[in-house]
């Protein structure tokens, strides 16, 4: 967890305190809203204190004022609860929050979650936040698009005959993580709302790719394996409108 010095997990309230409905939070990715707001909330407090039906809550203190809130997602949404009688003083609290919530990455974590429609995963894989049903989540097999499954399943065959042909040390389970971050990586971006969303899973899925590359010493992403990759990113953004059709949105982050 990062360290911050403005807000620390709070002890728990006593039995009887009753906590009033301050203000909603923001809603920052529409496409996964609780595991968006959790993955911020994670890399700083950690897993929830409480998991609930619907939602899950934080109870958080603010160093400089000494003051408790909670912060909670439940099925109204993301919100921010305090005493009744220090509503007033913790507004001005929770706006500096909101505010350290805007500057905090997407923390990767999961939590499971009862609902009225079965029962979801959320959290982050990769940096990118995600609210899936449990049998749906980043299945490593399927991206749920039968298109993208046959580019990503003939890459796999590509990246493991390379691997006999070259006599390459790579390992099973690098060549599995490449394929899941890839199927994770599309899952995001055909079911993002904006291209902020959008961009953002792509960013983090390429060097998350230069990463697991690096650990393999380059051996990976070789050839046209890094080519067809490139290619399956890029055609997956240009398909949502994100960039145009000749235009390698990768190169920005991309090391292969």
């Amino acid at each position: 967890m990062k360290t911050n010095n403005m807000f620390e997990v709070g002890k728990e309230p006593p039995r009887n305190t009753e906590y009033t409905l301050i203000q909603y939070a923001e809603i920052r990715n529409e496409s996964a809203p609780m595991g968006d707001f959790l993955s911020k909330l994670w890399g700083h407090f950690g897993k929830p204190q409480y998991i609930l039906f619907e939602g899950y809550v934080y109870t958080l203190r603010d160093k400089k004022s000494g003051l408790y809130f909670e912060v909670s997602f439940g099925a109204s949404g993301p919100g921010y609860y305090g005493e009744k009688k220090n509503i007033e003083k913790l507004k001005p609290v929770i706006e500096s929050f909101e505010k350290f919530i805007d500057e905090s990455e997407n923390f990767d974590c999961e939590i499971e979650i009862d609902t009225d429609f079965g029962i979801y995963l959320c959290g982050a894989i990769n940096g990118i936040p995600y609210d899936k049903e449990k049998q749906d989540l980043f299945n490593s097999n399927s991206t749920g698009n039968q298109y993208y499954d046959n580019l990503i399943l003939n890459l796999k065959i590509n990246i493991e005959n390379n691997k006999r042909e070259h006599n390459l040390t790579l390992r099973n389970i690098d060549i599995d993580e490449c394929i899941t971050y890839l199927n994770a990586y599309i899952i995001a971006i055909l079911r993002s709302k904006t291209a902020d969303e959008g961009l953002f899973a792509l960013k983090m899925t390429v060097i998350a790719l230069n990463n697991l590359n690096k650990r393999c010493e380059n051996t990976l992403l070789v050839g046209n394996v890094g080519t067809k990759i490139t290619d399956i990113i890029n055609l997956s953004s240009h398909q949502m409108g994100y960039s145009s059709s000749d235009e390698d949105i990768t190169k920005e982050w991309r090391e292969w």
